[in-house]
């Protein structure tokens, strides 16, 4: 994370999200159902790139399946939804997109 942005990198897929961009944070035990993946890749309990999920529809995924919480990030487009093998990581890049954008919606609702 930069003072700017919201970056998720990997060594195939990565991305920026201008922080002017990012119209809700979410942080949850579970992920909706994938139906498929689109553009991305698979192995084992990594999940990286184009997903198509139950109830969100297209989006990005950069998670470790089954290592909850997962932070969904929802920008005026679309979404990315990531995760570390380390929980508190992902607390910590949760807690300071909410200290840096203060603006930042909390409350996502989801039904997952």
């Amino acid at each position: 994370m930069t003072r700017n942005a919201f970056e998720v990198a990997g060594v195939v897929y990565s991305q920026t999200f201008p922080l002017s961009e990012i119209a809700g944070v979410h942080l949850c035990h579970r992920i909706p159902p994938i139906l498929a993946r689109t553009n991305g890749y698979s192995s084992g309990r990594t999940l990286r790139g184009h997903f198509r999920l139950a109830q969100l529809v297209d989006g990005k995924l950069f998670v470790r399946l089954a290592v909850p919480p997962y932070l969904l990030v929802r920008t005026r487009t679309d979404y990315v939804i990531v995760s570390f093998r380390d929980p508190a990581r992902t607390r910590g890049i949760y807690g300071d997109l909410l200290q840096h954008w203060p603006g930042v919606q909390k409350d996502w609702p989801t039904r997952f």
